[in-house]
């Protein structure tokens, strides 16, 4: 049985097929694709998978909360960067601000999450240590089309490595 992976990325209409080939073709994963934050929720909520990769950058979706966030950001998907609001939700939900996710996927650890954006470690790193996340890549062009792929495949290695550890 493939290993379940989603993708929650905006703009994967315009990066599939480049960076979804790859793992197609792999024939490794059952990925799904998440559009919107909201979308997100929903299908964490219905579905238990192996790695989920962020983007930082996203649309609300339907949910009056997340548009909120996202119009308080400057509904700009840069300034907003509902990503890392949707992680602090669902790892710190205690944070202030936080939006609530009832339920929280008690499956989803910060091990199962891999980031796939275009800012950088240093406008981002802060976070991703304060949330326990160690699999980041940086969308930079050229990038090759298995860059989604080698996300895929290091967040199970970190996972694989830190079962180790136990």
């Amino acid at each position: 049985m493939r290993s379940k992976v989603l993708w929650i990325e905006d703009g994967a209409e315009f990066e599939c097929a480049e960076l979804t080939g790859p793992v197609y073709n792999s024939r490794k994963y059952d990925l799904q694709i998440a559009l919107t934050v909201t979308d997100a929720i929903s299908r964490l909520q219905e579905t238990e998978f192996a790695v989920v990769v962020v983007d930082i950058r996203m649309d609300p979706g339907d949910s009056p909360e997340w548009r909120d966030r996202f119009e308080k950001g400057g509904a700009d998907r840069g300034d907003a960067r509902l990503g890392i609001q949707l992680l602090y939700s669902l790892f710190k939900p205690q944070t202030e601000g936080c939006v609530r996710i009832d339920p929280l996927p008690g499956w989803l650890k910060p091990k199962r999450i891999g980031v796939l954006t275009v800012e950088s470690e240093k406008e981002i790193g802060s976070h991703l240590e304060e949330l326990g996340i160690k699999c980041y890549r940086r969308k930079q062009w050229p990038m090759p089309p298995t860059a989604l792929l080698e996300v895929i495949d290091r967040v199970l290695e970190i996972q694989h490595l830190g079962a180790g550890n136990t």
